[in-house]
């Protein structure tokens, strides 16, 4: 993925980029109730354009998520924020400690059916969410 490609995610450090129905964040230090609002907001942007959502996050270079962030992923997403599969490669340890128990909060009080997925490389991920989206019956946009 070259660096050209994506833009600055609100006022944050983060940066995205939209292809279809799928978008790609990467993340640069912590994410902050800021950054989560802005991605909320690219996120049904998306689902307005398309009737499927998939997210892939880049978390190589991210810090984690902060405490106003993390409460506000426990609420309950709006059906058009909710991306139909997610994943997330490159996490640091504690990042996916973080992450595994927030997805099994938000599954267990069925705030969230779609969990995020984690791997170790972008192929992996990327492999997942194409063998999602074949479960799913959701076909790429043209």
């Amino acid at each position: 993925m070259s660096s050209d490609d994506f833009k600055q995610l609100g006022s944050g450090t983060h940066k995205y980029r939209v292809d279809g129905d799928q978008v790609t964040i990467r993340s640069f230090g912590v994410t902050t109730i800021d950054d989560l609002n802005a991605i909320t907001q690219l996120y049904q942007s998306v689902r307005e354009q398309h009737s499927s959502l998939f997210a892939l996050y880049d978390s190589r270079e991210g810090g984690g998520i902060d405490r106003a962030a993390r409460k506000a992923l426990l609420e309950p997403a709006r059906p058009e924020s909710r991306p139909d599969a997610a994943a997330t490669f490159g996490a640091k340890f504690s990042s996916r400690i973080l992450i595994s128990m927030i997805n099994r909060v938000l599954v267990s009080f069925g705030r969230s059916t779609t969990g995020v997925e984690m791997f170790e490389t972008e192929s992996q991920a990327r492999m997942y969410l194409e063998k999602e989206r074949v479960r799913l019956g959701k076909a790429r946009p043209k």
